[in-house]
């Protein structure tokens, strides 16, 4: 029953809606050099993460493969079995895949759809077409407001001569999602 509530919690991440924030850049707290790093447009990353909400906490193990505008994101449980296939590209989602109350799953997923962020905060970046609000902006860690979350890059690591996340925090009123990035490839 806990995998189930996390594929659909995941989900609905995925399908937030979010309304942009009003915000103005200040170039002197902006860096462009970390934002305008080109990331190659086919990448791969692997991990952990923890959702929170309310006073539930579940653990998974997240796969994410982007290939220019489309992605698959696979969720695997505690022993490796695949809980869930998210496809889809920069703006919707086409396709998800799971073993449990599918469903469920299809119903969330006709809410409307907005996920050309989360491509940009997992790379550790700020989406370049929506507005955003730098917090703390330093050499070890970014944090950031866009669409109503809240996203702390507490570590980076370096791959192939690009600094990447490490350890990822999103917040917003409802959810507390933490990624730990153990692989990249680029």
């Amino acid at each position: 029953k806990k995998m189930i509530r996390l594929l659909l919690i995941i989900t609905c991440l995925i399908n937030i809606q979010g309304c942009a924030v009003n915000s103005v850049h200040d170039d002197n707290f902006y860096n462009k050099d970390r934002e305008n790093q080109l990331i190659p447009s086919i990448w791969k990353m692997t991990g952990r993460i923890t959702i929170k909400h309310d006073d539930e906490a579940l653990n998974a193990r997240i796969k994410w493969h982007q290939e220019g505008d489309k992605f698959i994101c696979i969720i695997s449980g505690s022993f490796g079995r695949t809980l869930a296939t998210i496809e889809g590209t920069g703006t919707e989602i086409t396709t998800i895949k799971g073993r449990e109350n599918i469903s469920d799953i299809e119903r969330i997923i006709n809410m409307d759809v907005l996920i050309s962020d989360l491509r940009y905060w997992l790379l550790g970046q700020p989406n370049p077409a929506s507005p955003h609000k730098y917090l703390i902006l330093d050499q070890n860690h970014h944090e950031f407001i866009q669409n109503k979350w809240q996203i702390h890059i507490n570590e980076f690591q370096t791959r192939n001569s690009y600094i990447l996340p490490k350890n990822i925090q999103l917040t917003n009123s409802q959810f507390n999602l933490r990624l730990f990035i153990d692989n990249w490839q680029l």
